[in-house]
């Protein structure tokens, strides 16, 4: 219902946000294996969230800084990833897949060459929508 000035007399809905929280000092073997505890991860606050709230789905999974990396890494150049990575491509299907938006923070390795703290923002089809550099001080 709408009122004189076009606007919902309905208050907004709630936006279900869902979140972790992963031990990045764990010993994790390789890349592969650390996105799929990832991948698992997200799919369990999905089903969580469908648990908790019977005909919603989750809106936007915001991952922690440090995801897919580990903090025993020796160098940011080995954890760093190209935008074009197979690896981000992978989180991309994951929310296609999982019908989500995605939040992903990476170590991004610009074209120049330069790494960067990042965070991606994939829509619920996979599109890449935002990527927000932090360049710190």
């Amino acid at each position: 219902m709408m009122n004189s000035t076009g606007r919902s007399q309905q208050p907004p809905r709630k936006v279900l946000v869902g979140t972790c929280i992963l031990d990045t000092y764990a010993p994790v073997c390789g890349t592969d294996a650390r996105a799929q505890q990832v991948e698992e991860t997200i799919r369990s606050i999905v089903v969580e969230g469908a648990r908790w709230y019977p005909g919603r789905r989750i809106d936007i999974i915001c991952l922690p800084e440090d995801v897919l990396s580990s903090k025993t890494r020796s160098s940011a150049a080995e954890a760093a990833l190209p935008m074009d990575s197979p690896l981000i491509d992978r989180f991309r299907s994951i929310a296609r897949q999982q019908r989500v938006h995605l939040v992903l923070p990476v170590l991004l390795r610009e074209a120049t060459g330069c790494i960067r703290n990042a965070a991606l923002l994939f829509d619920r089809e996979g599109n890449h929508l935002v990527l927000q550099r932090y360049l710190g001080r």
